[in-house]
């Protein structure tokens, strides 16, 4: 219960951008946080795309590495990381919101897809469950208190952290204000 306490007080607005969205994890993100208002983004074609400039409606988001790739589960899946198409969709909302958390999620247990994940403005990564294995019911549950986890700490750091950017973007536009400048002209 202690895990979800922080996520059942925010009330999150959470967008999950997955190519698999509405083959299941529709259901699982939203059973798992019945409390949160969450918007699917399903990459395949015909359903509409998360368009990056909305990016600040939502108090969270979770993306799906691989969005048009799909994965062989083998040697075949080493590629340029920064190429892959939930990658430059980060590099796409970072651009228009550095600030609103990003969660990367994967079935790769690739340790370069984590760390590429959080040099190109990753708040968190999660490993997701692949389908593809069968795994059992007690990596079912340390995985998804791992993602409860991730979930609040990404939160917890965006609500301490942003209100300071806020303010340090409220500043910085003050400075380009010309008759600011003039004021405090030496």
């Amino acid at each position: 219960r202690e895990y979800f306490t922080f996520i059942k007080k925010t009330h999150p607005k959470i967008a999950i951008i997955d190519d698999d969205y509405l083959k299941g994890w529709d259901r699982a993100y939203g059973a798992l946080f019945p409390q949160c208002s969450i918007k699917g983004f399903e990459y395949t074609e015909g359903e509409p795309r998360f368009v990056p400039e909305t990016a600040s409606n939502y108090d969270l988001i979770i993306l799906d590495l691989r969005l048009t790739e799909t994965s062989e589960h083998n040697e075949s899946d080493i590629v340029d990381i920064d190429e892959m198409s939930g990658m430059k969709k980060l590099k796409e909302i970072r651009k228009v919101d550095p600030l609103v958390p990003i969660i990367m999620c994967t079935a790769s247990n690739k340790s370069w897809s984590y760390q590429t994940a959080l040099n190109n403005g990753s708040n968190g990564y999660w490993e997701k469950e692949s389908p593809d294995f069968g795994i059992g019911s007690d990596y079912n549950l340390k995985n998804t208190l791992n993602l409860i986890n991730t979930i609040t700490e990404v939160l917890s750091w965006s609500r301490e952290i942003s209100p300071v950017f806020k303010q340090l973007d409220k500043i910085t536009s003050l400075m380009h204000r010309q008759e600011l400048r003039d004021r405090i002209a030496w």
